[in-house]
């Protein structure tokens, strides 16, 4: 008889849960993959920091590339990439401008 009672108890219970959508607080919330972008630059004439970057995410998925400007005038430009097969960046240098060194 107890038996009974309490797997009738169970049984509305699970019914009443089910129809009326229950939700234990500690049932975790479904996951939202990232999504974002960004970009900055700075350009201080004062130090010569002169550089810039860009980057986007959606999921797993990362673009990105920056620049920056080396003190012998040259600028360096890198390029990134993650599409799910590893992280891989192609890096050029390219020539120019004339050498800046920081005033101190």
């Amino acid at each position: 008889m107890a038996l009974t009672v309490v797997t009738l108890f169970a049984v509305v219970v699970a019914t009443v849960s089910a129809q009326y959508g229950y939700k234990p607080a500690y049932a975790p919330e479904p996951y939202a993959p990232p999504k974002y972008e960004f970009t900055y630059a700075v350009n201080d004439p004062y130090t010569y920091d002169v550089k810039s970057q860009k980057e986007s995410r959606d999921g797993d998925v990362v673009y990105g590339v920056y620049e920056l400007l080396e003190p012998d005038g040259s600028k360096r430009v890198v390029t990134y990439e993650d599409t799910g097969y590893g992280f891989q960046a192609k890096v050029d240098k390219l020539p120019g401008g004339y050498p800046s060194y920081p005033r101190y």
